[in-house]
């Protein structure tokens, strides 16, 4: 079975080491950036099965992080956590393919992950 992978990206550690510690014991492997450039560069060297993405960061915002990682991988889920804009307006300039607002329990933001898996990151019923 496929071990889904999680970038979570975000320039608050401590809300870093709350979601790499909720999402690696629910099963995940977790990777962090702390801006959107760190986003980007990991983007480029690995696949993963989503991304998490704030929108405010230093050196690059997830707004622009976002394109870039759409225009190179437009596979690659990402959804964006955002407690600043409106999630309409997010949307249209970035093309995540989800957003949610800020704060989010873990339990919602769990399943909204799951629910954008890529297909191989999605376990395979047995028989």
């Amino acid at each position: 079975m496929h071990t889904p992978t999680i970038l979570v990206t975000d320039d608050d550690d401590s809300l870093i080491r709350a979601l790499s510690k909720w999402f690696e014991a629910r099963g995940f492997v977790v990777d962090v950036a702390h801006d959107g450039l760190e986003a980007v560069n990991k983007c480029r060297e690995q696949v993963f099965d989503i991304v998490t993405m704030d929108i405010e960061m230093p050196k690059m915002g997830g707004i622009e992080a976002t394109r870039l990682i759409k225009e190179f991988n437009p596979a690659m889920p990402v959804l964006v956590l955002t407690g600043y804009a409106t999630r309409n307006d997010v949307e249209e300039r970035c093309h995540a393919d989800k957003v949610l607002a800020k704060p989010i329990p873990l339990s919602a933001l769990e399943r909204e992950v799951r629910a954008l898996l890529r297909p191989t990151a999605e376990p395979t019923p047995t028989d």
